[in-house]
C-alpha cells in the first residue's frame, strides 16, 4: 500500500472511531433524557466535555481560540431542553530570568529584596475580555495593569508561481490612524504568524493623529501561490515596546516582483502592554502564567500607576508571542439561578485552557 493511501486509511479509521464515540454518547443521552441527564446535568456535562477532549477536537478548537466552533459542537450534542453557555480561560506560560540583586559587603552575599515593576507586550487573541488579564505564580496573583493602546493594519502578502526568499519588499503609504493619540514611530512591528519581519520606514507624513508610512520589509520565505496574512502593528502614545530594526539598511534591495502586498484600513488590535509588580525576582529562573479569558465579563480594576514605573533591568521574559486570531463567542443571557456549572482543564503543550460550561432548563 502506498504511504499516502495508508495515511488516508488511518485518518478514515480515526474519523469512524470518533463518530462512533459521539454516537454512543448521543444514544445514551437520547434514550435516557428523563433519567441520568435530567437528574444530574452536571455529571453529563462533564462526560460531554471529556468526550470532546479525549477526541482531541476540544484542544484543537481552544488552541485556535475558535469559541464559535466549540459552541457549534455543543449545539448538536446538548439536549433541546437545555440552554447553555461556554467560556474559556487561558494560562500561557512565561519564563522569567533575573540576574539582578544588591550585594552586601558585610555578608559577602546578595540580598534577596529585588522588587520592581516588569513590563512586556503581548498579542492577546481577538475577542479577549480586556478586564480579565491576571499574572499568576506560586499560588498568588501579581498587581498588574494593561494598556490597550495598540493598532494594526492587516496586510495580505500574495505570491504568484514564484517563491519569495530573502527579499526586501517595499509597502507604500500604509495609513496609520489612532483614537487621538500620537503614532509612536518607535513601535513599528511587522508580524506574520510567529515570525517578526525586519523593517525600516523610508518615508513618513504626519497628519495630527494620522500618519502615512512607507516601509521596507525583509521577508525570509514565502511559498508560491499563497496568500499570507501579516499585521503591521503600531502603538498610539507611550509603550514599553521598542522596535529593533537596525539590521535592515534603508538602501537594501527592494523587489516587488512575484509578490503583491494588499492592505486594509487600520483598526484597534488586541495587542497590549502588560505591567506587573514582582515582589521578589532576584538571581532566579521561574515560570509564571499569564491568565486571560474569552466569553466572560470581568470587572477587575487595573493599577494604572504601574505604566509609569516599569523597569526591566537585569530581567528577561520569554514566551510564545505569535499573532492570535479566533472567532467571537456567542453572547447569551444566563439565568440568575438554577444553573449547573462544570469545567475542564485542557493541556495545550505546556499552556492550559479551562473551559467552563453552564447549563440550565429552558422549560
Amino acid at each position: 500500500m502506498k504511504k499516502k493511501g495508508f495515511m488516508k486509511s488511518v485518518e478514515a479509521i480515526l474519523t469512524i472511531l470518533f463518530f462512533m464515540g459521539i454516537y454512543v454518547f448521543l444514544t445514551q443521552r437520547v434514550y435516557s433524557p428523563a433519567g441520568d441527564f435530567e437528574r444530574n446535568p452536571s455529571r453529563q456535562g462533564m462526560v460531554l466535555l471529556q468526550s470532546l477532549d479525549d477526541s482531541g477536537i476540544l484542544s484543537q478548537d481552544l488552541k485556535s481560540f475558535d469559541l464559535r466552533s466549540v459552541e457549534n459542537k455543543l449545539y448538536y450534542l446538548m439536549p433541546e431542553r437545555f440552554g447553555y453557555h461556554s467560556d474559556s480561560e487561558y494560562f500561557s506560560k512565561i519564563t522569567l530570568n533575573s540576574t539582578g540583586g544588591t550585594w552586601d559587603d558585610n555578608t559577602n552575599s546578595t540580598i534577596n529584596h529585588f522588587n520592581q515593576v516588569l513590563a512586556f507586550t503581548y498579542n492577546f487573541p481577538e475577542h479577549v475580555d480586556k478586564n480579565s488579564v491576571q499574572l499568576l505564580g506560586q499560588g498568588y496573583s501579581f498587581d498588574r495593569n494593561v494598556d490597550w493602546n495598540w493598532y494594526r493594519v492587516p496586510v495580505y502578502l500574495i505570491t504568484n508561481s514564484s517563491s519569495v526568499e530573502n527579499w526586501v519588499v517595499e509597502i507604500v503609504n500604509l495609513s496609520l490612524k489612532t483614537s487621538g493619540e500620537t503614532v509612536n514611530s518607535s513601535s513599528f512591528v511587522f508580524q506574520a504568524g510567529k515570525e517578526l519581519f525586519m523593517i525600516n520606514d523610508t518615508n513618513t507624513s504626519f497628519f495630527s493623529d494620522d500618519m502615512n508610512v512607507t516601509v521596507n520589509v525583509s521577508i525570509p520565505f514565502l511559498t508560491p501561490n499563497t496568500k499570507t496574512l501579516a499585521n503591521f502593528f503600531y502603538a498610539g502614545g507611550a509603550t514599553s515596546f521598542n522596535s529593533d530594526n537596525s539590521g535592515l539598511n534603508s538602501n537594501s534591495l527592494v523587489s516587488n516582483a512575484s509578490l503583491a502586498a494588499v492592505f486594509t484600513q487600520a483598526e484597534n488590535s488586541s495587542r497590549g502592554d502588560v505591567q506587573f509588580f514582582k515582589p521578589y525576582s532576584n538571581n532566579s529562573k521561574e515560570e509564571i502564567f499569564l491568565s486571560y479569558s474569552i466569553g466572560t465579563s470581568e470587572t477587575n480594576d487595573y493599577n494604572t500607576t504601574l505604566n509609569s514605573t516599569h523597569d526591566n533591568t537585569d530581567v528577561s521574559l520569554s514566551f510564545n508571542n505569535e499573532y492570535r486570531g479566533g472567532t467571537p463567542p456567542i453572547v447569551k443571557s444566563i439565568p440568575g439561578s438554577n444553573v449547573y456549572s462544570v469545567s475542564r482543564l485542557v493541556n495545550m503543550d505546556g499552556d492550559y485552557a479551562k473551559i467552563s460550561l453552564r447549563m440550565w432548563y429552558l422549560w
